[in-house]
């Protein structure tokens, strides 16, 4: 087996042949990094512009052919006839064949032979080359490998090398399972790979391709340090381990070298091949910021075409801001991985600074002094932020040499003719709904030739005899375009118009052809599937009970008609129903609903009530619907290989953001409106920067300490309910309680980073506010929400309380009488008189306690109230000797008593939260000012 290698004299004729080239080379000609995305069309053997007119053609058409559908269905062939089919054609850019290739091998193929997916694309083709069975194939912009699973092979000499390779057999069969059975493709492959040695082998084959496609000497050596440290370190995720490097040889740095690499090359793919056997916004300062951003995530994928463009320019401070770019990516990754280093964080963080940063650095990128000193004495400990100042001023100085690549890119490209070609969508779907269009109008012309000719009365002959109203009569005008098909599109009127007919007996009807739609839509492949689905229909409905008997909604000769194309009832039990038997029962019963029951439903007051409050919904959600899919569409334009964009520039402004005093608190007051705790996350955000602050400041153990204290037990692990005051797992904080004085200067690293993706998720919904008001009225208008929002919610918890406390007194009340009932039990010596008489004072007792009822007074009811509240004063003095209370004299100081006493139970809850309350914002400020 051996690597396909491209070539400029041999590239056109493998584009010619090779489809998965094809795909490989049109996803690199569609990266952000090029200002115009083309993609090579195999058929017609041209390059043209990338354009998404077929895809909008193909869902134009596959819409007009669901609509038109239903349509047929409700037997009115006008309505499709009415207008022409869908236009299928559509226009495309496309290269002249001799200059495209000519500009394509010029601009485009020394950097696709550099680029990842170059690599990526020899890797696949060796894997179809191992295996005759395995196929790629293309799927909605991804690459895939389709292959069988197959058991492993190994060669004999190669045996213990391979074993060592991909650690043990038994790793493998756990994972074949999941991927052998789906076909994976190579994205799935390598998701396949995710959490075994393979994934970290599949890295070092793509780096170590990337180290062989290098010609820069100084990047070739710099890219082997960045090899050494992913791969050698033990504190590496992507560590090879010290058996496995044992194994290759490289276990000491000296052995890192190209040439050792790539004898060792050919033993990793084996590996990898024995794996797959297995297997089977306003942030940014414009939009060039946002596309060289974006060119740069993706610039090893693009052969390093924006870094080779500084390099040949011959400007230094270009070349020094691109590597320092790259480099500070990777000490970023450093704070991402599972278990953080100090000491590599450190170290990678002095390097940065002595290479790029210090008066002195050899590839000074030349940062204004006071960015320079102020990272100097924030350099231990290194925080993440620690570069955000430089990393800002060497974006702004790449802007300059991305627009002249931009610039001269798109010169070179002008130069190339263009020509337009029209082409068309030639779909099933297309052909489809050229079909129904015939069909359409085949019924039109048949409808017409039968249709009776109406007779010719002069104007004072016409017939003076009213015809007798249909039901649709009754259908209000703008309900009466209703079919059935208007009902399916909507769910919740479709259950509605079944309740409806479930009322009279009916919905079998609908049942019916819902359940014949269902078997339609069945593939013909499915025999078995189509063949009981066909009993069940047989059973339920095309027998003598329903279609085929006196309640039909078919007519006599309608069911013989039936009868005779489905070939007997026998037949139709031994076989499956055809397609042709199914849509014609469907028309039958549709046509049955639509002229009976249909029109009921349609003139029911409950569905115009319905439709009103619909239509009154939908003017207020318009607006804002237009609001979120602009939204959308500008998130979306920021997406780049899975991705948020944001995650470098818009995270430098947000930090800004967060640090000033004034957008800080208009921000503050902002996500205040949003949740309980995002208020505190903010103020725990700006606490650990303060805590960072005093770490830089070379304070003593003592004071640290004791601000890791204050923040804990004011965020963490508070004296007031709930201990949680933060929006981070609770295992999380867990860890910082746990592992405290094991964690260093970055005990609150992972808190904060949760704290902070809360908070910038509402970054772009307080921009837009922000820009939809002036910057004097902003901080008035949130106060103001804030205020709303605190009295509504000290409402809803005020209602809250006051419920509560209700339920308390009842279930007091309720507790008291059980006590009362068992106590007159075991004094009762009378008969059923009296105890008659006792059932029915407790009755009205009840009555008198229930707060939903009426308050009616009368002699009896007065006696009994009185003696219940003896009884009940005695047994309140048994249970408590410190507390007294004096027996009724008369009526009314029974009476009042009796309600006082009702009040202050309900009352007392209520001040006992305010209390609290109260307690809550005192230790709340309390603890604000010593933080």
């Amino acid at each position: 087996m051996e690597f396909p290698h491209l070539t400029a004299v041999n590239f056109e004729n493998h584009l010619a042949s090779d489809i998965m080239l094809v795909h490989f080379f049109n996803d690199f000609l569609s990266l952000p990094c090029f200002p115009e995305a083309l993609l090579y069309n195999q058929d017609t053997g041209v390059f043209q512009v990338a354009s998404e007119a077929a895809e909008r053609v193909s869902r134009q058409i596959t819409s007009v052919l669901r609509r038109n559908k239903s349509q047929l269905l409700t037997e009115d062939p006008t309505l499709v006839s009415a207008g022409p089919p869908v236009d299928n054609h559509y226009t495309v850019h496309c290269l002249d064949r001799e200059q495209g290739i000519q500009w394509i091998m010029t601009e485009r193929f020394p950097f696709f032979i550099q680029s990842d997916f170059y690599f990526e694309y020899r890797l696949a083709k060796l894997m179809s080359q191992q295996n005759p069975n395995l196929c790629i194939h293309k799927s909605k912009g991804k690459r895939s490998v389709t292959r069988p699973f197959s058991p492993s092979q190994m060669n004999a000499e190669n045996e213990n090398v391979l074993k060592a390779l991909t650690c043990s057999q038994e790793m493998i069969s756990t994972k074949q399972g999941s991927a052998g059975e789906r076909g994976a493709g190579l994205d799935e492959f390598k998701e396949f790979l995710r959490g075994t040695h393979g994934e970290k082998l599949f890295h070092l084959w793509m780096d170590i391709e990337r180290l062989k496609a290098t010609q820069h000497l100084e990047r070739k050596s710099r890219h082997l340090m960045m090899m050494r440290s992913r791969f050698l370190l033990s504190g590496s995720r992507s560590s090879l381990g010290g058996e496995l490097l044992y194994r290759l040889g490289l276990t000491t740095t000296p052995c890192w070298t190209e040439k050792k690499l790539r004898l060792l090359q050919p033993s990793i793919t084996e590996a990898l091949l024995l794996y797959c056997g297995s297997s089977t916004d306003p942030a940014l300062s414009s939009n060039r910021m946002a596309r060289m951003l974006q060119a740069l995530y993706v610039d090893s994928q693009a052969g390093f075409y924006f870094t080779r463009f500084c390099e040949l320019s011959g400007n230094q401070p270009w070349q020094n801001a691109v590597s320092f770019w790259s480099d500070l990516q990777h000490y970023h990754q450093l704070f991402y991985q599972d278990g953080l280093d100090p000491y590599k964080v450190q170290r990678q963080a002095q390097l940065l600074y002595s290479t790029y940063l210090c008066c002195s650095a050899r590839r000074r990128i030349g940062v204004h002094e006071e960015t320079r000193r102020e990272v100097y004495n924030r350099l231990i400990p290194a925080f993440e932020e620690l570069f955000d100042e430089a990393e800002a001023y060497t974006l702004s100085l790449l802007l300059e040499p991305w627009a002249l690549l931009m610039a001269r890119d798109k010169e070179i490209y002008r130069r190339v003719c263009v020509q337009e070609e029209v082409r068309w969508v030639d779909s099933e779907d297309y052909r489809e709904l050229q079909s129904c269009y015939e069909e359409a109008k085949l019924r039109k012309k048949q409808m017409e030739q039968c249709k009776p000719n109406p007779p010719r009365f002069p104007p004072s002959a016409l017939p003076e005899e009213p015809q007798e109203p249909t039901a649709w009569s009754n259908v209000p005008q703008c309900f009466r375009g209703y079919r059935l098909g208007s009902l399916l599109r909507h769910r919740h009127e479709l259950q509605y118009f079944l309740s409806f007919l479930q009322h009279y007996d009916a919905s079998i009807h609908l049942k019916c052809w819902l359940h014949l739609e269902e078997y339609r839509r069945i593939p013909q492949k499915d025999k078995a599937v189509r063949r009981k689905k066909t009993m069940d229909i047989i059973t339920k409905y095309l027998n003598s009970k329903y279609f085929f008997g006196p309640d039909s909604p078919a007519s006599i000769e309608q069911q013989h008609d039936m009868m005779r194309l489905a070939g007997g009832l026998k037949q139709m039990a031994q076989e499956t129903l055809s397609n042709t038997a199914v849509m014609e029962i469907q028309s039958i019963v549709r046509s049955h609903i639509e002229k009976t029951w249909l029109p009921q439903f349609l003139a029911t007051a409950e569905f115009t009530e319905r439709q009103k409050h619909k239509l009154k919904l939908l003017a207020e959600v318009t607006l804002t619907e237009q609001v979120y899919r602009r939204r959308s569409k500008r998130r979306e334009a920021w997406k780049a290989e899975g991705l948020w964009m944001s995650t470098s520039k818009e995270i430098l402004v947000f930090r800004q953001v967060l640090l000033n005093p004034v957008t800080c608190q208009q921000f503050q007051h902002f996500v205040s409106l949003k949740g309980d705790f995002l208020e505190n996350d903010l103020l725990f955000w700006l606490e650990v920067q303060r805590y960072k602050d005093l770490c830089h400041s070379h304070s003593d153990e003592a004071t640290i300490q004791q601000k890791i204290s204050t923040i804990i037990n004011c965020f963490i692990n508070s004296s007031m309910p709930p201990a949680l005051q933060i929006d981070i797992p609770p295992e999380q904080a867990q860890h910082i309680l746990e592992k405290r004085r094991d964690l260093g200067p970055y005990i609150f690293r992972e808190a904060q980073l949760s704290v902070f993706c809360e908070l910038l998720k509402l970054w772009p919904q307080f921009q837009a506010l922000k820009s939809s008001v002036q910057e004097e009225q902003l901080l008035p208008l949130l106060r103001e929400k804030r205020a709303t929002y605190r009295a509504r919610r000290q409402r809803r918890r005020r209602k809250e309380e006051e419920r509560r406390a209700l339920v308390r007194t009842q279930a007091e009340l309720e507790r008291q009488e059980t006590s009362f009932t068992e106590e007159e039990d075991e004094e009762e010596e009378g008969g059923e008189g009296k105890s008659e008489k006792e059932d029915m004072l407790r009755g009205q007792s009840r009555m008198l306690h229930s707060p939903t009822q009426k308050l009616s007074w009368s002699y009896s009811k007065y006696m009994a109230a009185l003696k219940r509240e003896e009884i009940l004063m005695k047994k309140q003095s048994q249970l408590n000797a410190a507390t007294s209370f004096s027996t009724a004299s008369d009526s009314s100081s029974g009476y009042s008593l009796r309600t006082a006493g009702s009040r202050n139970s309900q009352q007392q809850p209520s001040i006992l939260s305010t209390m609290t309350k109260n307690r809550y914002s005192n230790k709340r400020g309390e603890v604000g000012d010593q933080v």
